[in-house]
């Protein structure tokens, strides 16, 4: 059955064997493209992972026992404030350096050090 014949059998409400048969092997395409995806997803995501965990020990390794800000340490390392900021944020969790704020340029900012 052409796809054309299946959605104009669905559309008047025909329903058969041969209906059944298609739509199982339309939803089994559909599923084995979808766990691709998947799988292509999470590869990505471990590789980024991976990659992250060594910035997230050059961040630290750059910290001292003076606070200092997410941009500070991005410049320090060659990354956006924005990244430097997810990868404190992940030696924080990990006990690796610790968090607090602190007063610059008149404003209070997430100040890190090392642990």
């Amino acid at each position: 059955m052409t796809n054309k014949a299946f959605y104009a059998n669905v559309i008047n409400g025909i329903m058969n064997d041969e209906m059944i048969e298609k739509a199982q092997a339309l939803l089994a395409r559909e599923e084995k493209v979808a766990a691709g995806h998947k799988a292509y997803a999470e590869k990505r995501k471990a590789e980024k992972h991976e990659a992250d965990a060594a910035l997230v020990a050059e961040a630290v390794a750059s910290l001292t026992e003076e606070a200092m800000t997410a941009t500070e340490v991005g410049e320090l390392i060659g990354v956006k404030a924005q990244k430097a900021t997810v990868l404190l944020k992940r030696a924080v969790e990990a006990g690796q350096a610790n968090r607090a704020e602190i007063k610059r340029k008149g404003r209070k900012v997430w100040g890190y050090t090392v642990a």
